[in-house]
């Protein structure tokens, strides 16, 4: 018998560096990770959280020292520096129209500034590398013994001011 030898057509290549591209397609949209951060370098970032309505008993749960987390995934976000307790008031619409802001009863905002390391990206800081820096967004924070939803209010670099 006598064996012969199959060459390829140019159609088997070409199937085959389609069937590469694929594989190459999957790996990269599956199992490739994304960098949140390119610039690995930190700065120093102070921001201010605004936790409104609190009970003071809940308040007294924050101290300065404690570290904050990001209640929904857990990560360490910065270390609490100093808390301000505020009367909390909300806005409010009497029978006639009158709009003013009033008073709420056994209630207290509460604005604590908490110092991280940040990686900027473009105009965007990110908390330990990870964390988002937004001003104006709702997330829940917590510490040890608190956990709450709060909006970022302010965020300064050490040497300018961010967003």
């Amino acid at each position: 018998m006598e064996q012969t030898k199959r060459k390829g057509s140019i159609l088997d290549v070409i199937i085959i560096l389609i069937v590469i591209a694929l594989a190459a397609g999957v790996y990269v949209k599956f199992f490739r990770q994304e960098k949140t951060v390119v610039n690995a370098n930190t700065v120093p970032v102070a921001y201010t959280i605004r936790f409104k309505s609190l009970e003071p008993v809940l308040a007294d749960n924050l101290q300065v020292d404690d570290k904050m987390f990001d209640a929904s995934s857990g990560n360490y976000i910065g270390t609490i520096t100093d808390i301000e307790l505020v009367e909390a008031k909300e806005t409010m619409k009497t029978m006639d129209g009158e709009i003013y802001r009033a008073s709420l009863e056994n209630r207290v905002d509460a604005l604590v500034t908490v110092q991280t390391n940040a990686s900027q990206n473009g105009n965007s800081y990110y908390a330990e590398k990870s964390f988002e820096l937004l001003r104006n967004s709702a997330k829940n924070y917590a510490t040890k013994y608190f956990q709450y939803e709060g909006k970022i209010i302010s965020i300064e670099a050490e040497g300018a001011d961010a967003q």
